[in-house]
């Protein structure tokens, strides 16, 4: 009796386990039946990450600019005693005599701000570091996210081809889709857009900095300010040679200190505008946005082709 109670009480448990797997199974919850995620379940948690992580690079690459305005200021008392001293008086007076070129001081205090405190030529390098390692950021980002994704799917190479290819084949599928996403939706998105870049943002920079500084037509008649549109900084010069025609000849406290001052605030607005731009101009975080948006939609379609499929369409960008 006892034997017959436990074989029965043993069939009662074999059915509610048999009951309990269908149950599960029916919604979706048992493992016996589980299924492979799709290609957007996959991709989306890597292409998420990605997309924060380069969005906050968009803010911060900026370092190769701070570092040489940071040098500029530094040097802007060494450029207000040259520009106060006697050198820059005597120009003033022969740009005053008849019959003479009348642009000497202008070029003089062009020259000692170039070399003293900050060149064209450097501003350009600056800017073009800072958009390069953005886009290498981007580069890195990506390939850190293909190494995740391949072993998301290791386990899955039976339906995701991804999980069976080495990382230099996931690189290389990964470029070759986003290149031909690029050629499909008409994005132009190229890795060597930084020295046009550079110009972009300089040219739209500086004329701003030269409205809003005030610099006076007849300043920059003279040709000080001739360098905008080839990266040069004849926008502050020419506020300074303002600053400097009036403090030579004029009885101000401490000449020097209010020049210097008003060097460093001026090269601090361009420095911002620059970096972060604002509501009338595009800095390079603007800029830096508009790629970081750009190549994100790349990337999904890169990703989503490498788990065999593809989006419904490919947004145009022109």
């Amino acid at each position: 009796m006892k034997k017959r109670a436990t074989w029965g009480l043993f069939a009662v448990v074999i059915c509610l386990l048999g009951l309990s797997t269908l149950w599960f199974d029916k919604l979706g919850l048992g493992t016996s039946k589980s299924r492979t995620p799709s290609p957007e379940t996959i991709a989306a948690p890597h292409l998420e990450r990605a997309e924060e992580s380069i969005s906050k690079a968009a803010r911060t690459h900026f370092q190769a600019i701070e570092t040489l305005f940071d040098r500029s200021r530094s040097q802007s008392p060494t450029f207000a005693k040259s520009a106060l001293g006697w050198g820059s008086k005597w120009r003033i007076i022969a740009d005053a005599t008849p019959f003479t070129r009348g642009d000497r001081h202008a070029e003089y205090l062009k020259e000692q701000f170039e070399v003293q405190v900050l060149k064209g030529e450097d501003l350009s390098k600056a800017i073009e570091q800072a958009v390069n390692e953005f886009l290498a950021e981007i580069r890195n980002t990506e390939s850190k996210m293909l190494v995740d994704l391949r072993v998301d799917v290791e386990d899955l190479k039976s339906t995701y081809e991804l999980g069976q290819m080495d990382t230099a084949e996931v690189q290389s599928h990964f470029d070759a889709a986003v290149e031909n996403a690029m050629l499909i939706s008409g994005n132009d998105l190229q890795t060597n857009i930084s020295s046009q870049l550079v110009s972009i943002v300089v040219g739209e920079v500086l004329t701003q900095v030269a409205i809003r500084l005030g610099v006076s037509a007849g300043i920059l008649g003279t040709g000080a300010a001739s360098g905008w549109f080839t990266l040069g900084v004849g926008v502050i010069v020419g506020l300074v040679i303002d600053q400097i025609v009036s403090a030579i000849w004029t009885h101000i406290s401490d000449p020097q200190k209010n020049l210097e001052e008003e060097l460093n605030v001026q090269l601090k607005v361009m420095q911002r505008l620059i970096c972060f731009g604002d509501k009338d101009t595009k800095g390079l975080l603007q800029h830096f946005e508009e790629i970081a948006r750009s190549r994100a939609q790349l990337r999904r379609v890169a990703v989503l082709k490498l788990l065999g499929t593809a989006p419904d369409s490919i947004p145009s960008t022109k």
